[in-house]
């Protein structure tokens, strides 16, 4: 062997700098180069209007449960209750034919049949129709 010849080991390769190879970097001239499938402006892009789409579809989402947390159903028909000097306490639907208030200083219409919430402008006497 000639002096400062290079000897490959055994099943190895004649390539002397095979060994360092891997520690060796290549030249990127001041930059750093990126590999061609990660674009950095598409991912970029890509990744600005998925967040703008999940935001928007979070406060979408966040205003109909909005809506819909502070808002009751509106009945068509409300039972109220009122004291008949005959029946007693009777259930009837508010602004039916069902009854009376004839004017009078009285409560006639309460919310609930133990008679404790007083329907506002409702007073007199109620009877049953």
């Amino acid at each position: 062997m000639l002096p400062g010849s290079y000897q490959a080991p055994e099943g190895g390769t004649k390539n002397p700098a095979a060994p360092l190879k891997r520690f060796l970097l290549p030249s990127t001239g001041g930059r750093s180069k990126r590999p061609e499938y990660c674009n950095y402006n598409y991912n970029n892009k890509f990744m600005k209007n998925s967040v703008k789409n999940l935001l928007r579809g979070g406060v979408f989402a966040l205003g109909a449960t909005f809506a819909f947390a502070f808002t009751q159903p509106m009945d068509n028909v409300q039972t109220v209750w009122g004291e008949d000097q005959i029946n007693g306490v009777v259930p009837v639907t508010l602004n039916s034919n069902e009854y009376i208030c004839d004017p009078g200083t009285i409560q006639c219409l309460y919310y609930d049949e133990a008679m404790e919430q007083p329907v506002p402008n409702s007073r007199g006497q109620f009877k049953l129709q």
